[in-house]
């Protein structure tokens, strides 16, 4: 690798030059790098860190792993590491998982707790940086996001990360042998679509993976000895690309097959409410309004869906809570190895706003 002459004259700064520039031994820098294993004034840690900072000095990774691990069990690193699946990359941009993130993140803080890593399954896929990630000296625990096949079929790989990782719970997702925290689903699906049946549609139209939330949709309208009719369901075309079904694009190629059938829904449940503001364009090219002429209703209640136009009705998913109840769960699971697994599904509840209302023939 080409470095410049300044870069190779650079020194790397050393615990000693830390403590130097604070005035105190370097064994006080090294014990407030450490969080032991003697205790330090806090105005030692405040000089200790305002040298580190000013310095730029970074910790020697390897060396803070030996003395970890002779420090013993009770000295665990205070991290966790994330794991996502799916299509991992889309997904963390998308606003109910990067909310799910930021909850975790922030929960992980006020217990001083830090994430160390987040990766995709495909990456740890390589055995090198599985070993170097998944290891007991590196975190105290995994959290699984989105697991769908192929890592909830993949029986062998969750078998070697519990191997090295005593600690790994689900999110948003149910791993068989694993604790997990999710949302009721099935509720979501089957509270939207009663909501619009009492509106007075019989043609609902559904945009969405073959998940809790349709099979929601399917038991409501078994419910109200309503039909099924699969041409009011798009989610078959676009299951394959689960980014896209997953998206305003999903919402907006699904709306407009939708929308150009000969008996075209008078309402669309979307499984997301990106997948609902990609309808509500659809609806708009095709010179509908909503509510008046078309209703849709989302899931999630992500904070856009207040602010589309017209405002969106969904099924709120209480996002904060689950990734609080996953750090808590997690870090109670370090405290205590031998509690019980846990499984929670957390509540959702319907919010009506401006997207939503009632069927053409009985408003008109």
């Amino acid at each position: 690798m080409c470095m410049t002459t300044e870069q190779q004259q650079t020194p790397r700064v050393t615990q000693k030059d830390v403590a130097k520039r604070a005035g105190v031994a370097v064994s006080s820098v090294s014990y407030v790098l450490n969080n032991g294993p003697r205790p330090v004034s806090a105005e030692t840690r405040a000089r200790v860190l305002k040298a580190i900072d000013e310095l730029g000095y970074r910790p020697n990774e390897h060396a803070r792993r030996l003395i970890q691990q002779n420090w013993g069990s009770e000295k665990a690193p205070r991290q966790f590491g994330i794991l996502l699946s799916g299509g991992a990359r889309v997904l963390i941009a998308r606003p109910f998982y990067s909310t799910l993130l930021v909850g975790l993140f922030d929960e992980a803080v006020q217990h001083n707790y830090a994430v160390r890593f987040i990766h995709l399954y495909d990456e740890i896929q390589d055995p090198i940086l599985f070993n170097e990630l998944i290891h007991p000296e590196t975190i105290a625990g995994l959290v699984l996001i989105h697991i769908k096949p192929p890592l909830s079929r993949d029986q062998e790989l969750l078998a070697r990360i519990r191997e090295r990782v005593a600690n790994v719970i689900c999110l948003d997702s149910s791993c068989l042998g694993l604790p997990s925290i999710t949302f009721d689903k099935l509720d979501a699906g089957q509270r939207a679509t009663t909501y619009l049946i009492e509106m007075g549609h019989r043609r609902i139209g559904f945009i969405g993976n073959h998940d809790g939330r349709f099979d929601g949709y399917l038991q409501s309208l078994r419910v109200h000895n309503l039909p099924f009719d699969p041409q009011l369901v798009t989610s078959e075309q676009l299951a394959i690309q689960d980014e896209i079904t997953n998206s305003p694009q999903g919402g907006w190629l699904g709306a407009k097959g939708l929308l150009n059938l000969s008996t075209p829904p008078t309402a669309i449940l979307a499984a997301s409410d990106e997948v609902a503001i990609g309808a509500l364009r659809a609806a708009r090219e095709h010179h509908m309004s909503v509510p008046e002429d078309l209703s849709i209703v989302g899931v999630d209640d992500i904070d856009l869906a207040s602010y589309s136009s017209p405002p969106l009705t969904t099924v709120r998913v209480p996002k904060n809570d689950m990734a609080k109840l996953t750090v808590q769960t997690l870090i109670d699971r370090v405290n205590n190895p031998n509690g019980m697994s846990v499984n929670m599904v957390l509540p959702v509840e319907l919010i009506v706003r401006g997207s939503s209302g009632p069927t053409p023939s009985i408003s008109s």
